[in-house]
């Protein structure tokens, strides 16, 4: 299906990828199986092939799997949640190369004079329409490493979903706040930005490894606000109960159906059964952050999926067993959002679209008594 490069180019790269594995044996036969498809394509032509095997789908769904590489279950269940039209711009929106995104960092820069840099060095920006934060560079190639300022913890690479979820927190100086699920640090560090440096904020994360490069993350921006917490310290704080946070940010692990085009490998890794899985794995991590939220404050949910069961699902089965709790609409908190990212409940939903920004959902829920 794919013409930029020249079939005898990727049948031999198939073959040495083929001889790098365990099964180095291997290489032989992939390379008579491709050279046979290769000889068959050169005969008949590449379009009859490509139509062949399209019309050998039993549904408009398996087709567009087929033509679009893609696990047939996952497109049959854009189709059903979606329709099709939708769920054929999801796909190829997961097909696209997408462009590096970087936060400005307010506290050392404002987004104007970020682009008057970076237009400096050659780095043409765009400003982001949804995230105040936000710069897209449309043209960049390479480790965004040696983005100029970037050492000087002026940027941070992070999509314009992502950066929205931080903004949902409303957050301010003086507030004990608690980021869950920290992994690298991105929304830790867009907290601490926001409250100026001026809160109090713990990052936790089961992951050691991520917390660590969280911790270089918070000395490459210079932040003081910020405070890992380790295993034994957060399962203490969890046991105890007591609520002593303003806010939390539960960026719960998820299926990361939403972030295909920058993870590739999503699509062959994940199984239809994945999402009623990790939804339990959702609602587990909120109801044990719940408890330490102080009345009236915030707790924001997100994933970066597309799936119901671990967003809108997992939003029902949390207030159905929380009384006390109702969800705020995300459209009050930021009332520049359009109405085409907000779902009727009141949350964000960003499904991915080409030239758009990954996949995203929050919700924001409040603790009222």
């Amino acid at each position: 299906f794919l013409d930029r490069i020249p079939p005898f180019a990727a049948v031999n790269e198939a073959v040495k990828a083929a001889r790098t594995c365990k099964a180095a044996w291997a290489s032989g036969l992939v390379n008579a199986v491709l050279r046979t498809i290769l000889r068959d394509m050169e005969k008949r032509g590449r379009k009859a092939l490509i139509n062949e095997t399209a019309a050998g789908a039993r549904s408009e769904a398996e087709r567009i799997a087929i033509t679009m590489s893609y696990p047939t279950w996952m497109v049959k269940r854009w189709f059903e949640h979606y329709g099709a039209e939708t769920a054929v711009q999801i796909c190829r929106a997961g097909n696209s190369r997408p462009p590096v995104v970087i936060r400005v960092n307010r506290l050392k820069t404002s987004r104007d004079h970020a682009v008057e840099m970076l237009e400096q060095a050659g780095i043409h920006a765009v400003r982001s329409k949804i995230s105040p934060d936000g710069l897209i560079l449309p043209g960049f190639r390479g480790n965004p490493v040696t983005i100029p300022g970037f050492e000087a913890g002026i940027f941070q690479v992070q999509d314009e979903s992502a950066q929205l979820v931080s903004l949902l927190l409303q957050c301010r100086e003086g507030e004990r706040i608690l980021d869950a699920c920290a992994g690298l640090g991105g929304k830790t560090t867009h907290i601490a930005e926001i409250t100026r440096d001026a809160a109090s904020i713990e990052a936790w994360d089961t992951s050691s490894q991520r917390l660590g490069l969280l911790e270089e993350n918070v000395r490459r921006f210079g932040l003081s606000s910020i405070r890992v917490l380790k295993e034994e310290e957060f399962q203490s704080i969890s046991r105890e109960g007591q609520p002593v946070y303003h806010r939390i940010m539960v960026d719960a692990p998820c299926s990361g159906l939403g972030v295909i085009r920058r993870h590739p490998d999503i699509k062959w890794n994940r199984n239809p059964d994945d999402s009623t899985r990790l939804a339990e794995t959702q609602i587990s991590i909120l109801q044990q952050a719940a408890p330490l939220l102080k009345q009236g404050g915030t707790m924001v949910y997100a994933v970066c999926t597309t799936e119901p069961e671990e967003t809108v699902g997992v939003v029902q089965r949390f207030l159905k067993r929380h009384d006390a709790w109702q969800t705020v609409p995300v459209n009050t908190t930021l009332p520049a959002l359009e109405n085409s990212l907000v779902t009727e409940k009141g949350c964000l939903r960003i499904l991915p679209m080409e030239q758009g920004p990954d996949g995203f959902f929050a919700a924001v829920f409040e603790r009222i008594i």
